[in-house]
């Protein structure tokens, strides 16, 4: 019966992956397996149910490194299983989130299940326990430079999909993205910010050096092309929550 359930998790990750790279997230895929190569280290910051990390993986090889942090306990144990099932040592899972510094904070999510939109609250909006059908819990947080050694660099590539959490993420990755220079791509959208600009993520970057791009169904575009008010509405085909930024010696 193991030996069933492991071959069933493998084929679903396959499958997902495959899913991914063919429709679902098909340029931000193209955009990892175009810039990681053997002996990448590469950090997958919101891994869910592991669709960029399969692709991730296969393109650092074992000669390299993803480490993936996934704070919901039930995918990371899934994420774990599936490892650990496909023989890939290569691969570290993290029962984590990253933000600013180190501690515990408070993730809310729809339900008791898992959930793509799950999120850290800000402050103290969101007690621990069950309320009108939603579900928060602490989880451990992390800081990207402290949570990795010496072994974990350079890092070459972060992937972060923290539903609004990208600001923090990166200040608490400031020293890895100033001394390594590794490339970002990021989800990053008004409606995960509370309706606010989301602007102070990029100025953020631009400050540290680096030049950013969106990324459409297509191709990538510069950012200086990208309009706010295409984030209005989430259905329209114009719709852009990805992007990509790169250090500037790279992207001149």
């Amino acid at each position: 019966m193991l030996v069933t359930n492991h071959f069933k998790q493998r084929l679903n990750w396959w499958y997902r992956a495959w899913r991914y790279r063919m429709h679902v997230e098909r340029p931000g895929i193209q955009f990892v397996l175009q810039n990681l190569r053997p002996g990448d280290v590469a950090i997958d910051a919101g891994a869910h149910k592991g669709a960029f990390l399969y692709w991730m993986q296969r393109a650092v090889g074992p000669e390299g490194k993803v480490i993936a942090f996934e704070p919901q306990p039930e995918l990371a144990r899934y994420l774990t299983d599936v490892v650990s099932a496909s023989r890939l040592p290569h691969v570290r899972i993290e029962n984590a989130a990253l933000s600013q510094r180190p501690g515990i904070m408070t993730l809310k999510r729809e339900s008791t299940l898992p959930s793509p939109g799950a999120r850290l609250s800000a402050g103290d909006e969101a007690p621990v326990g069950q309320l009108d059908g939603q579900m928060s819990f602490e989880v451990r947080v992390e800081a990207l430079d402290q949570a990795l050694t010496s072994a974990d660099r350079p890092v070459r590539l972060i992937k972060c999909d923290v539903e609004g959490h990208e600001l923090e993420v990166f200040r608490g990755a400031k020293r890895i993205l100033e001394q390594d220079r590794p490339l970002l791509l990021f989800e990053c959208e008004r409606r995960h910010h509370g309706g606010q600009s989301i602007t102070p993520v990029f100025d953020f970057l631009e400050r540290i050096g680096y030049t950013g791009m969106y990324l459409d169904r297509q191709r990538t575009h510069s950012l200086a092309s990208f309009r706010p008010e295409w984030q209005d509405n989430p259905k329209s085909p114009q719709y852009v929550n990805n992007f990509a930024f790169l250090p500037r010696r790279q992207a001149a």
